[in-house]
C-alpha cells in the first residue's frame, strides 16, 4: 500500500522514464448528512463533498443509483461519463435535475489518476405524509356546537404522530 516515486535512467537510448505507482485509493466524504429526509417534492438534489488524493491526483466523482463493486465493475466505474461530478479544490458537486420520488441510494465514486477508487454514498428517503395531530380539550362542555368552560385556566392536550415519517 502507499505510494513510490521513482526514475530510470535509459542510458543506451538517451531516455529518461519517471513513474510512480500508487496503490492508495483517494479519500472521499459527503458533507452534511448521509441520511437526508425528502417530500418529493424538492425541484432538485444537491450532494456536495471533499475528495483528496495526496498521489497521483483526483481523476474524476461520478455517482450511481446502484451499488458498484469497486473490484468487478471498476471498468464501469472508470469509464462513466454521464453522472460527473464538478471538483473544484478539493470538493466536489453533484446536481441531479430532479428529486426523487421513492427512496434513492446514491453511490459516489471518487477515482484516481492511477484508477484507484473510494465509495460513499447518501440516502435520499421520502416522506410524503404529513404528520397527525389530535387535540383535546380537559372538562369541555358542549352546547349547540359551541365549547364553553367553566375555570379559568384550562388544559389543552396536542399529540402528533409522524410514524414511519421524518419526525
Amino acid at each position: 500500500k502507499g505510494a513510490w516515486e521513482g526514475s530510470v535512467v535509459r542510458y543506451c537510448t538517451g531516455y529518461e522514464w519517471n513513474f510512480v505507482i500508487d496503490n492508495t485509493a483517494p479519500e472521499v466524504s459527503v458533507s452534511g448528512d448521509s441520511f437526508v429526509w425528502v417530500s418529493g417534492k424538492e425541484s432538485d438534489v444537491v450532494i456536495a463533498g471533499k475528495v483528496s488524493d495526496d498521489c497521483t491526483g483526483i481523476k474524476k466523482i461520478v455517482w450511481f443509483t446502484t451499488q458498484k463493486n469497486v473490484t468487478s465493475e471498476e471498468e464501469e466505474i472508470v469509464a462513466e461519463t454521464t453522472n460527473v461530478a464538478e471538483v473544484q479544490n478539493g470538493a466536489y458537486t453533484i446536481t441531479i435535475g430532479t428529486a426523487p420520488t421513492a427512496d434513492t441510494n446514491y453511490y459516489i465514486y471518487a477515482v484516481d489518476e492511477a484508477c484507484n477508487i473510494a465509495e460513499t454514498h447518501v440516502e435520499y428517503h421520502v416522506d410524503t405524509k404529513g404528520p397527525e395531530v389530535t387535540v383535546e380539550l380537559e372538562k369541555t362542555t358542549k352546547w349547540w356546537q359551541r365549547v364553553f368552560f367553566n375555570k379559568e385556566e384550562i388544559t389543552v392536550i396536542l399529540t402528533a404522530d409522524d410514524a414511519d415519517g421524518s419526525g
